[in-house]
């Protein structure tokens, strides 16, 4: 659930950032080429925190990752310059790209490598359900108040619960143990 919640954020920007960037003003040209710093960043940032989950542990990497983001969806809302929502698209990418990285290391972890197939299968069925809501819903929020403020506040949100799960189930993350069992 946690890997869900944090995910559904990258589904939302990749199908709402263009939208977004042309009703805050920007030429449709450049609010598409925001695509391309989304694929871009979300590949550095795999990259990136994978390291940061290799270096100082895969549930630090999550908590920092549901911070960041929870921290740049709120942000988004007030970017109306390319510059501006590029380098928060670009910053928001990097920590949607570092999310699977973060969660592998964290099943390999906790699990092992013997078992690492299965959790993982069922870790993304999980993801699943995030990930078809996630994009609909913040269509669905945009329809229904004209912008989409209350779904970047809802993808904070989403950040801010996966944090909070993260806080209390973390000392429940140790490796070689089964997780929540």
């Amino acid at each position: 659930m946690i890997s869900g919640l944090l995910l559904a954020g990258g589904v939302v920007l990749s199908t709402h950032v263009v939208s977004h960037a042309t009703r805050q003003g920007i030429e449709a040209g450049d609010a598409a080429l925001l695509l391309s710093v989304l694929g871009i960043a979300a590949s550095l940032g795999s990259l990136l925190w994978g390291g940061i989950a290799d270096r100082f542990g895969p549930v630090q990497a999550l908590k920092g990752l549901a911070v960041i983001q929870a921290l740049f969806w709120v942000v988004i809302i007030q970017q109306g310059s390319f510059a501006t929502l590029a380098t928060v698209v670009a910053l928001l990418s990097i920590c949607g790209g570092g999310v699977h990285p973060a969660i592998c290391s964290t099943v390999a972890s906790v699990y092992g490598q013997a078992h690492f197939g299965a959790v993982l299968g069922r870790v993304m069925l999980l993801i699943t359900p995030f990930n078809f809501v996630a994009a609909p819903l913040a269509g669905m929020l945009l329809d229904m108040h004209g912008s989409y403020t209350t779904a970047f506040y809802l993808m904070a949100a989403l950040n801010a619960g996966a944090l909070a799960l993260l806080l209390v189930l973390a000392s429940r993350f140790r490796p070689g143990e089964p997780a929540l069992s």
